[in-house]
Formats: C-alpha cells, structure tokens, sequence
C-alpha cells in the first residue's frame, strides 16, 4: 500500500495530520502517480457521497465513480502493462463529502518517481460557478445532484490544462463574498483558512501553494434576493484583496463577474468590482489587479442544473480565462 509525499504528486489543499489516512474535501484536489503496471485500485472512504474521476495518461478512463464506505475501488484494470501516469480526481465538492485516502494498490508492477508540478500556478475564489455545480446534466429544473457534478470540467480546470497550470479550486457551492445563497452564516473569504469543514482547526498553510494568478469569481449568490449596499460589497471585496497580499505578496489578481447574472444585479456588480475595486488599485498603484467580465450564458448553449452553466458556456469561459491570463503573462 502505498501513502506517501515523496510518491505522490497532491494537486489541491490535504490534511496530513493523521498518519493513517489523508483527507481533503475541497472540487479538483487530486492525487498523481506514475507507475508500473496494468492494475490499480485505491483504499478510501468518503463520509458523503463523493463522485470521483480517473485519469489515465492524460485521457479520462473511468469518468465517475462514487465513494462512499471505506473500501478498496478499481481505478484501472487489465491496461497495457507498463509505464503509466494515473490522477485521481475528486469531482464533487467540499460540501458532499470529505474523503480519506489511506493508499494505491498496485499488483504486480511499482511506483515511480511522481510527476512533475507544473511551473505555472492558478487558485479560485469562487462559488458553484467555479466548482462546475450541475454541469454534466441538461436538466436546468433540477436543484442539485453531486453525480451531475465535474470539477474536472470546470471553467478553471479547462484553463489550467490549457494552459499547462496547476490549480487549487477553493470554491464552494451557494456562498458569497458577503452573504450565502441562502443566508447561512460563513460566506467564502471565512472559510479559505480551511483545509477541510471536517476539522476547520487545521488551518491551510498558504505558503505551501503560492498562485502566479488568482481568480475571483464572488457575487452571484450576494445577489441572489437582498443584496447588499455598495458600500459593504466593495469594503468586503477589498479586504479580500488586501489578505490575498498579505498571503501570496504580488500575485496577479482577476477580479471575474458572469455569466449568470444580469439586468441591474449585473450592473451593480460590474460597477462594484470594475470602478469600486479593480480601477481603485490601478489608480493607487497596483497594476496587478484585472477585471474579467464573462459573456452572459446563452440558451442555444444548454443549461445545467439550477440553470447553471453547462458544458459549453464553461469552455467558453475557460478560453475567456485563458486569453486574459496569456496578455498578462
């Protein structure tokens, strides 16, 4: 059984503090090997029902799988034998489930050297949007089924490999920059400390994962039914920018809005985040912060669950992304 840093490559935020198992909670946080042989399972357990993917030299091999009890799941089998990378990819998010890992399993052949990181490094603040929330369904009259659910299709996601980067996905289904979805307490920037919301005690080391590019994409939910004054979402967004420095020093910062909202809770925002936050720090000197305004998804483009965007709006933002982020680079 194999459980160790120096042989596997962690995309993503980990709980180490138990030497038995490791746990993570948050979409996209995966886990790399290369290998050996023509089999591979993984000893895990999940205390929700997580959905999981498996990536097989650069191509999806086994698209969804759920995890539940602890057990040992078939990633691959009867492959090729050989020399292989193997990711595996949690596809749900914080909220579904907190998994543990407690090892791969690979019968006859060994582990190798892991892959390499990527130089290149992306984070995002976001919320369902970001997490790829009902984007593997056309059911927009559907609130919300975690097997709909593909973090690895994400707009983010599609970017980073696009872009040849590694990503931290710290978004979380329903929370705002000020206030939830549904009013719940904690909106994001009160839980970006967190490594999981199964021990919110072990704080997230920032300094383990510094981003060349941060994205934020926050408001949607802020906007949902009583949102609130400029004065507030733009204090609150500030202060937000201002622990991202204090973090991650001069990293570059996108400031994203779209492509779910419109009518006067989209100009209230573009006015908020463009002229109230993104022209306020260009002004007083700090050139490293972006404004990105995604196109307003499009009927003809499908919707997903809780006409959240579906696969092909989340492309298009993916390229948007990548085009802002290839002209500040």
């Amino acid at each position: 059984m194999i459980l160790s840093r120096n042989e596997i490559k962690y995309s993503g935020r980990f709980d180490f503090s138990n030497a038995e198992k490791i746990e993570f909670g948050w979409a996209k946080t995966s886990l790399s090997i290369n290998f050996i042989g023509n089999r591979v399972y993984a000893d895990m357990e999940s205390d929700g029902e997580d959905y999981f993917l498996v990536v097989l030299d650069g191509e999806v091999y086994n698209k969804s799988f759920p995890v539940t009890e602890r057990k040992l799941y078939k990633l691959v089998e009867d492959i090729e034998y050989g020399k292989h990378t193997l990711e595996l990819v949690k596809r749900t998010e914080a909220f579904v489930g907190t998994a543990s890992f407690y090892g791969f399993e690979i019968f006859h052949g060994k582990i190798l050297e892991p892959p390499k990181e990527q130089p290149l490094k992306i984070e995002i603040f976001g919320d369902s949007i970001s997490c790829g929330y009902g984007n593997e369904s056309k059911n927009e009259f559907v609130e919300y089924n975690p097997k709909d659910e593909n973090s690895y299709l994400s707009y983010g996601s599609i970017a980073a490999r696009d872009l040849n980067a590694e990503l931290n996905l710290t978004s979380w289904s329903g929370l705002g920059l000020v206030r939830n979805y549904d009013d719940s307490p904690m909106p994001l920037p009160e839980r970006i400390e967190w490594i999981t919301n199964k021990n919110t005690n072990n704080k997230w080391d920032f300094s383990s994962y510094v981003p060349d590019i941060l994205l934020i994409n926050l408001g949607t939910n802020d906007f949902n039914a009583h949102p609130p004054t400029q004065d507030k979402f733009v204090d609150n967004y500030r202060i937000l920018i201002d622990r991202i420095r204090n973090y991650y020093g001069k990293v570059k910062i996108i400031c994203a809005i779209g492509p779910v909202m419109e009518g006067k809770a989209l100009n209230d925002i573009r006015n908020y985040v463009k002229n109230r936050v993104v022209d306020y720090y260009n002004s007083i000197g700090d050139k490293n912060i972006f404004f990105l305004e995604h196109e307003h998804q499009k009927a003809e483009n499908g919707y997903g669950e809780g006409h959240h965007p579906s696969q092909k709006t989340h492309y298009i933002m993916a390229n948007e992304v990548v085009s802002l982020i290839n002209k500040i680079l």
